[in-house]
């Protein structure tokens, strides 16, 4: 959906107006969708919400005729809003498209406030342990109040400014292993204005370190199923996932781990002797691999 000459700032009181849906050349309009069977939308309805609260309803502004499949926009900003950050919400009936764009609303009669440029940095992070993100916020006077962190729309976390500076510790399993990009939003103070930018982090998996236990008092040659409980450890997780115990060249024994343990029972030993027992964690999409040895005393019978 085209928006043609939407602002990005306005003050409370003030009359915008602007044009939705209407091509360079005036000659289609984009309210309308093009798909076979698609009804022709005959009303768009206008409202607004503050930029921290997206899953928040916004508060109905008007509606607008939908003539050819473009709307001519005009109102009054409501006098009551506070300064700060918000998002302007549309949606075309019947097909209820909607469209987004954020608004920044001023001081009418007031000094404006100072500019501000926000900077973001976020080093490394392993899932299970949360990644940081530090912000500065540079102006004149130095910035104070909030800066939030955001991915795809979703408030991850928060933080207040001292200095002009902020670190957002993030949850421990608020991003997934991998690539992401947040959005960071210094939310404005009385005498700085809102700015917002992004930061890429790489999310590692979790480091694992599996142990087994051997919990059969006496392993008799071709006879004792040996019965190893195996934990799975990574910090903070309690992991998921398929054990496997090989000996001697051959699988002896495998399972699924769930919340970090299990129990189960080897196949017998055919001979007696001092038996080495290699078991691999084979890890999952958050916990990375991980392996270790114990042995197994096996007697004549």
């Amino acid at each position: 959906m085209r928006v043609n000459d939407q602002p990005s700032t306005v003050t409370a009181g003030e009359q915008v107006a602007f044009e939705v849906g209407a091509s360079d050349d005036n000659t289609r309009g984009s309210l309308n969708l093009t798909s076979l069977g698609s009804p022709l939308n005959t009303e768009l309805a206008v409202g607004i919400m503050p930029a921290d609260t997206p899953d928040a309803d916004p508060t109905p502004i008007d509606d607008f005729r939908v003539i050819d499949g473009t709307a001519t926009v005009s109102f009054t900003v409501p006098g009551d809003l506070a300064p700060g950050e918000y998002l302007t919400v549309m949606t075309a009936s019947p097909s209820g498209t909607e469209v987004v764009f954020p608004v920044t609303v001023g001081r009418d009669g007031e000094p404006e406030p100072a500019p501000s440029t926000t900077r973001a940095t976020a080093p490394v992070a392993t899932y299970g342990k949360g990644a940081v993100v530090r912000i500065r916020v540079m102006s004149d006077p130095h910035a104070g109040g909030t800066v939030q962190v955001h991915r795809a729309g979703r408030l991850l976390g928060t933080g207040t400014l001292f200095n002009g500076r902020a670190t957002v510790r993030l949850g421990d399993k608020a991003l997934k292993p991998g690539r992401h990009t947040l959005n960071v939003r210094y939310l404005g103070s009385d005498t700085v204005a809102p700015s917002r930018t992004t930061v890429d982090v790489r999310v590692r998996k979790a480091t694992s370190r599996v142990r087994a236990e051997v919990t059969t008092p006496r392993v008799v040659e071709d006879r004792t199923r040996t019965r190893v409980r195996v934990d799975v450890l990574a910090a903070g997780l309690a992991p998921a996932g398929r054990v496997v115990l090989r000996s001697g060249g051959r699988v002896v024994g495998q399972a699924f781990v769930n919340i970090g343990k299990v129990a189960l029972r080897l196949k017998t030993f055919e001979r007696r002797g001092v038996k080495t027992v290699a078991v691999r964690y084979r890890g999952n999409d958050n916990v990375k691999a991980s392996s270790s040895t114990f042995r197994v005393r096996v007697v004549h019978a």
